[in-house]
């Protein structure tokens, strides 16, 4: 059926033909050295009834091994993600936020609107499970 350009339907999935490439007007005709034809599939209605009534989801964190800042929150403005009132707390969110208090170069730095960097002097982080 899809040989002879019909789509074809069912619970599960919904199949057709379509071709991948560019035509150069209303004229030009199909081209195999720039065209392809190509299977376009989709779920069927019975499959996406599943998911949205079956499917129950949990959020994972990502696979990487990097320090991974989820939130910031500045407790005297109340602003997230944004800024950071001097000399007042805010809280950190994320995952693998660990670092070496004795290296200069590992910590939280603040990153003024001139570039200059400001390493912060204590730290309180809230992990993420």
């Amino acid at each position: 059926m899809l040989n002879e350009g019909y789509n074809v339907n069912t619970p599960f999935a919904n199949f057709r033909s379509g071709i991948k490439g560019v035509f150069m007007g209303n004229t030009d005709v199909f081209d195999t050295s720039r065209h392809q034809v190509r299977p376009r599939i989709s779920s069927g209605k019975r499959l996406r009834d599943y998911y949205r009534t079956r499917i129950e989801t949990t959020k994972l964190e990502s696979a990487q091994k990097n320090p991974n800042l989820m939130e910031f929150i500045d407790h005297t403005s109340k602003e997230k993600d944004s800024i950071a009132t001097p000399g007042w707390l805010a809280t950190l969110t994320g995952h693998r936020l660990k670092y070496d208090p004795e290296d200069d170069n590992q910590g939280l730095f603040f990153i003024a609107e001139d570039d200059t960097a400001t390493k912060g002097a204590e730290y309180f982080f809230q992990t993420c499970i």
